[in-house]
């Protein structure tokens, strides 16, 4: 059996480890427009470590976008300083690349009933936004209430 394909043109993975819980200086390297398993519209997010022991380290976030989550969007625009314009708006994804934002990871359930783990985006802040009391840039933190 054999597999047809072309790659003229496609270039390969960069490699890079997955970001580790903590707090994490991205930039956003490539966004999209997208939709989720369950048809809603969604941000589709790849970020990279700009600073830090893990500068380099990559990990992506999808945001589904819902009524629920509305505040997750406008935390990421806050971050990304992204001025949306008032009222109703069609957003194209492209304009958050190449921006810097802080990340806090965190490691979760998979939630397929598995003991597996994975690490997820939980929350967005601007870059120069200190990091709670107590804590360093790469530490893991307490638990975020969201």
């Amino acid at each position: 059996m054999t597999i047809d394909m072309n790659l003229d043109g496609v270039d390969a993975w960069a490699g890079g480890a997955l970001l580790s819980p903590g707090t994490h200086i991205c930039r956003i390297t490539e966004a999209a427009e997208g939709k989720s398993t369950g048809g809603h519209p969604q941000i589709e997010l790849s970020l990279e470590a700009i600073d830090g022991p893990e500068q380099g380290g990559t990990i992506k976030d999808w945001i589904v976008i819902v009524q629920a989550t509305l505040g997750k969007v406008k935390q990421l625009f806050d971050a990304a300083g992204y001025e949306p314009p008032p009222g109703d708006f069609a957003f194209d994804a492209s304009a958050l690349v190449g921006r810097t934002v802080k990340i806090i990871v965190r490691e979760e359930p998979k939630g397929d009933g598995s003991s597996d783990t994975r690490n997820r985006v939980k929350a967005y802040d601007a870059p120069g936004e200190p990091v709670a009391a107590g804590q360093n840039g790469h530490s893991s933190e307490p638990d975020i209430p969201f």
